[in-house]
This record gives structure tokens, sequence and C-alpha cells, in this order.
């Protein structure tokens, strides 16, 4: 599957697929070692590693990842058909946990990392305020996650919570993942599904009961 704008929870799934374990681990110290999400390090949200969806030349996402030693590339792949590209690579060892994009070949679209879990949901809305919207996904009986979409800022966070039916977010929650689009990717994205509103930290029970919305698209 290539579509970028499909819901944001199916990356985390693909990303899990692609890792090839039998039973999803949403928490793994094996993904990528990367705090630049909080850091600020050395660029902020969307920005990763310098590379900016939507406008960084999709030459350049290749050629950071092929000249990091730290990335083992497992997929380079394009088609020829719809013009799209893509490169899934793993953090050293471990397994695959990123992926990089382009719809056209020409621009970088969209940055999908599943990260080691070391960053608190509380860093994250410290340093870039509330999300807009969010929306969520049980994996096993004890692990889910949940998606806050950054949609002024076209970005998404990805938290894990142990049960959608007796789960709490709080500034505790760990983050697992981050998802940087262009904004035509992140106003698809939009488009493409409901959500719930950001009502803040608490059960996600209360947070899940509430009534869905249709995002508008991002604003520029």
């Amino acid at each position: 599957m290539t579509r970028s704008y499909l819901l944001p929870l199916c990356v985390v799934v693909w990303l899990l697929a692609s890792a090839c374990s039998p039973t999803p681990q949403l928490r793994n110290d094996a993904y990528l070692n990367d705090s630049s999400l909080v850091s600020g390090d050395p660029c902020e949200a969307p920005c990763w590693q310098s590379l900016v969806a939507g406008e960084s030349a999709w030459g350049l996402a290749q050629d950071l990842i092929a000249n990091n030693a730290d990335y083992t590339i497992i997929t380079n792949s394009r088609d020829r058909g719809t013009g799209e590209a893509w490169i899934e690579f793993a953090y050293q060892n471990g397994p695959v946990c990123c992926r990089v994009y382009s719809r056209t070949q020409e621009t970088l679209s969209s940055v999908y990392l599943l990260l080691r879990p070391q960053i608190r949901l509380g860093e994250v809305v410290e340093r870039y305020g509330e999300p807009q919207l969010i929306t969520a996904q049980e994996e096993t009986p004890d692990q889910s996650y949940l998606a806050l979409v950054y949609s002024d800022s076209s970005f998404v966070v990805y938290v894990f919570a142990d049960s959608l039916s007796a789960g709490e977010l709080d500034e505790d929650s760990q983050v697992i993942g981050v998802a940087y689009h262009a904004q035509s990717e992140m106003e698809m994205l939009l488009q493409s599904q409901t959500f719930f509103s950001w009502i803040g930290y608490g059960t996600l029970t209360d947070i899940l009961g509430q009534p869905e919305v249709t995002a508008a698209p991002a604003t520029e």
C-alpha cells in the first residue's frame, strides 16, 4: 500500500507488519532513537533532519537516508504508473521503523517514524501546544495507540495506550511514532475520515465517547 493519505493509523499498522513480528510490538527500544520532535535539533516539526515534507527535494531525502550509517535501507521502490516512490529503512540492526514517501518523485511528501518510547506526551504539548484532533486503534487487547493530529502544522503524533476501554491519556503517555506531511497530504488525510475533537487528558472512554467530527482542511 503506497497511498500516504489513508488513515494515519494504517501507516503504523503497515510499519509493524513490515517488521515481520508475529505479535505487533507498539513499544520497542529497537525503533528509531530520535528525540528531535521535542529537542528541536536540528529543526522543529514538521521538519525532520532538515527535511520538510512538501518543500525538500526527493533526491535530498534519498541521500540523507542512504548516507546515514545508522540507517539500513530495506526497500527502495517506485511505481511507474502512479509516479510514487518510497524508501523503508531500519535503525541500526532493528526492525523496519521508518518510511519516506514522495507522490511525484520530485518532492518529499511524507515522513513516517516509529520511535523508541522515550518522549512523553506532555513534552510535545509543552512545545507545540494541544493537538486539534484525535483518533485511535486497538491492536491487541493490551496494546492500543492514538493518533494526535496537529492539522495546522501538518504532523501526527502517535501515543501508546494499554487499552481503549480502560486506558487513560495523560502527560506521561509515551510517544511511539510521528508522521510529518506536506500540507496537501494533510488535507487529503483530514478529508479521508472522521476524528474526535481534542478535549484534553482523561480516560479514553470519555475522549472516544464524544461525537465524531469531520475535520476542516489544514489552514495556510
